[in-house]
């Protein structure tokens, strides 16, 4: 969705919406949810299962519960949506333009 998002931003094109527009998305930036599947491989109890994301930056019927991870594995996301669309976004700008 955010690639598809970005192209038609910096071409100047309407977003394009698949489906009725009702869908949610969750959104969890990349280094937040890295640190989490590292935590639960290094300190989690094996055949447990973990919630990683940012229940922050959730709609709220998609609230991902991570207490567990909070708890057992002192996990906490820390990059919040604006921010991440901003370091994505300034991403693209790098892929698209050839810079790094």
């Amino acid at each position: 969705m955010l690639p598809n998002f970005a192209n038609r931003l910096k071409a100047g094109l309407p977003f394009h919406i698949y489906g009725t527009g009702a869908q949610t998305r969750t959104f969890c930036y990349i280094t937040d949810a890295l640190v989490g599947f590292l935590l639960v491989i290094a300190k989690g109890v094996p055949g447990e299962a973990y919630n990683i994301g940012n229940p922050a930056d959730e709609p709220m019927r998609r609230c991902p519960d991570i207490r567990k991870a909070q708890l057992q594995l002192k996990y906490h996301p820390r990059v919040p949506l604006e921010e991440g669309l901003r370091r994505f976004l300034s991403w693209t700008n790098g892929v698209y333009t050839g810079e790094s």
